[in-house]
């Protein structure tokens, strides 16, 4: 198949999705024609859609589950896979799961090979910690699916919010966008590029945290097909041109789809918007940039300036990052509340010039004047009235340009809490030069040391003949806290690494040093491995000193694990009561191992009140999270073994 038809496959496979499965069939009869062969290929991609949809939906007395993983239910789907709410039966922890079916975005013989390539991207992804980035947990392949683990978000996406809610204010308009920016620019500045920055894959945690999500997948969906780069996403409403034309790509590419996306929350529309896929993608790439102003007139000309340089066709023209964007942004949209309602926006037609109201006395003559000479100056050569010609001297206009900013950037763009970064800077043509933020007057050329308490902008204001120059960069403070969990987080996914390995003194080592960070389930790792003698000397008080950290930090596994210690005596003194106490903590936090024991307690009268009902009940809870024993139990009849 012809890259042409290939693109005509995407393109109706795509516009099918947007519409209700009901009306597939009449749209595709109606848009293939004779076709016999697209309206195949067409329909072959709908049926693999529809099988990563549904594979899930057995019959539902049965576990449901991808890999280890349980499903409980979907929480959304895109144009790649669908996602669902899961748990990771192993340590009783809630997880989004996204599964992708492989074979539409596959070449033939080759879909090994793309689930690798797909992992890899989501390996780089999930090196990435920040709090605005979704976390990437675990990967795998079922079949001719893959599936990702993810950090589970509690709440809508964007595009969620603007469909349904009311509209967003200012404030979290430029919340959102903030949170957003910061995020893109902590993955590039690892050398991850997102490459699919839309509202849908703009997660909002409780209403207001952004996370983003999806990172690296849309690299290797895109790039398996080269020659439709831009068209196998869907939709191109927010892709880069370099995206679409197949060109090297860098951050200022999630950079443009972002001011597409700053766009559509400022206007309410889309900047590029036709009515085929092949008009979407010539509008981003050949077109104008339409004026955010002519959509919402309150906002100003200044608005319309940033946009445009954020959504020029040239990477290069753009912001140098995607902060220094949405600061930009942000004071231009201050220029535009701030604006009166009675300064009008200059028009070049003649019919809507403004026309001088009927006055009295000197004021009158004198504002009339000064429109007539306003008025041929414009329209016709000047020519002094008679009684002024005799003592008219030549005007001479002398035209000055404003100062230019050569260079204003911060290294590193963000810093952990108590950490510094360097102010740069070059202006020329400029008299005067001020910082804000407390700096205040400066030379035409420096640079400063500077340590923010937290996120900032800094504004640079230079002053010359011409006019001003305004340019701002800001600099992200992580707290401290965020940056030593994505250090525990990173030795804790190294020792499981090794721990799979079979490098047992060094998972402990690595294990031991994410828990000094704060790690929880490194902590519980580190417990079992002092209980089990398993790679260093087995050691009961440091076991129970790291599960009780654990436990302590929330992990539902060690809290479960000190149960069995007190149930049996290993290490401390046996005690059914504070045995069944831990099970019940455990089981509180989700924990299936935790919910069987405390059926076998509430089955035997083991440290609480014997009660087969509640047992039962446990026993059901842990089957239905994929608890084997539990399984067994169900079947068994209940009573003292």
């Amino acid at each position: 198949m012809s890259p042409e038809s290939h693109q005509r496959v995407r393109q109706l496979f795509q516009e099918a999705l947007e519409r209700p499965e009901a009306e597939w069939l009449a749209f595709l009869d109606g848009a293939c024609g004779n076709d016999a062969d697209l309206l195949s290929a067409v329909q072959r991609l709908l049926r693999a859609r529809s099988r990563s949809e549904s594979f899930l939906q057995q019959d539902s007395r049965q576990v449901q589950r991808v890999g280890r993983y349980l499903v409980r239910g979907e929480l959304g789907r895109g144009a790649t896979g669908v996602v669902f709410d899961a748990i990771d039966p192993m340590i009783g922890r809630s997880i989004a799961l996204k599964v992708i079916h492989l074979g539409p975005w596959s070449k033939p013989g080759q879909l090994e090979f793309t689930a690798d390539r797909l992992f890899k991207e989501a390996s780089s992804a999930g090196q990435l910690f920040h709090p605005g980035i979704v976390v990437v947990l675990d990967v795998g392949q079922q079949g001719d699916m893959a599936f990702i683990a993810m950090e589970k978000v509690e709440g809508p996406s964007l595009r969620s919010v603007l469909a349904s809610g009311p509209a967003l204010s200012t404030d979290e308009i430029f919340g959102i966008l903030r949170q957003t920016a910061a995020a893109l620019d902590y993955a590039h500045q690892h050398g991850v590029v997102h490459r699919d920055v839309k509202p849908e894959n703009i997660l909002l945690h409780h209403g207001a945290d952004v996370k983003v999500a999806d990172f690296g997948i849309a690299k290797v969906i895109s790039s398996e097909h080269p020659s439709e780069t831009g068209v196998v996403m869907g939709t191109p409403s927010y892709m880069s041109p370099e995206q679409i034309e197949s060109r090297a790509i860098d951050g200022r590419s999630d950079q443009f789809s972002l001011a597409v996306v700053a766009y559509e929350l400022l206007t309410g529309v889309r900047p590029f918007r036709a009515d085929t896929l092949t008009a979407m993608v010539h509008e981003i790439v050949y077109a104008p940039r339409p004026a955010a102003s002519k959509v919402k007139p309150a906002l100003s000309l200044s608005v319309d300036r940033v946009l445009q340089r954020a959504l020029s066709r040239y990477p290069q023209e753009r912001f140098e990052s995607c902060l220094e964007f949405i600061e930009a942004l942000t004071l231009a949209s201050r220029e535009s509340s701030s604006m009166q309602p009675a300064i009008a926006r200059p028009v070049s037609s003649p019919a809507t010039r403004w026309k001088p109201v009927a006055l009295s006395g000197l004021a009158a003559a004198v504002l009339a004047l000064g429109f007539l000479v306003y008025r041929f100056k414009r329209d016709v050569p000047a020519v002094p009235p008679p009684s002024l010609a005799a003592t008219a001297k030549p005007e001479v206009k002398v035209t000055q340009e404003a100062p230019k900013v050569n260079r204003f950037r911060a290294d590193p763009p963000s810093i952990e809490s108590g950490g510094s970064a360097t102010l740069t800077w070059d202006v020329s043509g400029s008299g005067e030069v001020t910082i804000d933020q407390g700096i205040g007057k400066v030379a035409g050329t420096g640079a400063l040391r500077v340590q923010p308490a937290n996120s900032t902008s800094y504004a640079l204001t230079a002053v010359g003949p011409g006019g001003s120059t305004r340019a701002t960069v800001a600099i992200n403070v992580q707290p401290k806290s965020s940056v030593d969990a994505a250090r525990a987080r990173q030795f804790y996914i190294s020792g499981q690494e090794k721990q799979r390995a079979g490098k047992l003194p060094e998972t402990a080592q690595l294990f031991r040093q994410a828990a000094d960070l704060g790690n929880a389930g490194a902590m519980a790792e580190l417990g079992e491995m002092y209980r089990g003698g398993d790679g260093i000397a087995r050691d009961y008080s440091e076991a129970l000193q790291w599960l009780q950290r654990a436990a302590d930090a929330g992990s539902s596994s060690a809290m479960n694990t000190l149960g069995v210690m007190y149930a049996l005596g290993e290490g401390v003194q046996a005690s059914k009561e504070v045995a069944s106490k831990w099970f019940q903590k455990a089981t509180d936090h989700g924990n299936a191992a935790g919910m069987y024991n405390l059926g076998g307690m509430y089955e035997n009268g083991w440290g609480v009140s014997k009660d087969l009902d509640r047992a039962m009940q446990l026993y059901r809870q842990a089957a239905l999270m994929g608890n084997s024993q539990a399984l067994r139990r169900l079947t068994q009849k209940p009573g003292p073994k």
